[in-house]
Order: C-alpha cells, then structure tokens, then sequence
C-alpha cells in the first residue's frame, strides 16, 4: 500500500509539472540591445484556499526581490543594462516611473504572480512580466509561467530562458 501511494504521487507530480509553460514575446528585440532596464515593483500574492490571493504576507515581497534578481542575469545575457530602482519592495508605479527618469533608465520591468504554499517551499502557480518604455508607456516585452512545481527562481528563469531565445 505505502508503494502504491508512492507510485501515485509521483505520477500526479509528473502530470502537475509537465503541465508548466513559459512564453515570452519581444516587439523588435534589436530595439532593446544597450537600453537600460529598471527594474521596478513585482506583486507576488499567496493563493489562500478559498480566500482568493493575499499579497501583504513577508514572504510575497521577497519572493518578489528573488524573483527580479534571477531575471536580471538573463536580461543582462541578452544586451539589456540593467538597474534596480529601489530597495524597497512596496514601489508603486508613479514612485518607478519618476525613479526611472532619474537614472536614465528607458524601460521598466515590472511583474506580478501568485504562488502557492506547500509546507515550508513556495512554488510559483503563474508569474507574468512586461516591459515597458518609460516615454511612450508601450509594452515591447512580455513573459508568463503558469502551472507546475518550480519555485518561483526556476519558474523566473524559464521566463529567462525564453526571454533570450526571442532576443537572438
């Protein structure tokens, strides 16, 4: 019996991460190469068993901060300059557009997703991020994860790995 529940985790598991995908778009990757990219505000929400998500919990922001440094090497591999607009978590958007203008920067990345808590781990159920252009407000990037069992790091750099594909 112990087997056979094993047995059947594990093909449930297989099934549930196999149903993951990672999609990224990038209007005129040409475009993107050399441009400073800030990176501003990322909500991350808990999925609360019927209560829908909340995002005012600890471990949200910082999934958040996890989330923009493990995309910010990939952004880097593919021609991007990248620069934090602040340390703190809790930017909003006026508060990243006027920190962008101040350094320079001629987009900003921004994100949001929810995860789910499963005991200790933390695992990303849809992660989605976009580019925008600090003038004309024109999203030129989007990328999304959605489903399977990766953390938020892994699910981060899938959306990475697609990210550089559609810049070459």
């Amino acid at each position: 019996m112990n087997k056979l529940s094993a047995i059947a985790a594990l093909i449930s598991l297989l099934l549930f991460y196999s149903c993951s995908t990672s999609k990224a778009y990038v209007q005129n990757p040409l475009e993107l190469k050399g441009k400073k990219i800030g990176i501003g505000s990322f909500e991350i929400g808990a999925a609360k068993k019927g209560k829908g998500v909340d995002s005012n919990d600890t471990v949200c922001v910082c999934v958040g901060q996890s989330v923009t440094e493990a995309l910010s090497p990939y952004l880097q591999q593919s021609g991007m300059r990248v620069v934090n607009l602040s340390n703190n978590a809790k930017m909003d958007v006026s508060e990243a557009y006027s920190r962008a203008d101040s350094l320079g920067a001629d987009y900003i990345l921004f994100g949001s997703g929810i995860i789910h808590y499963y005991g200790k781990s933390t695992y990303a159920d849809e992660l989605t991020i976009k580019l925008v252009n600090t003038k004309t407000r024109e999203v030129v990037l989007t990328a999304s994860y959605t489903g399977g069992v990766a953390s938020p790091v892994k699910a981060a750099g899938k959306m990475g790995e697609k990210i550089l594909q559609q810049m070459k």
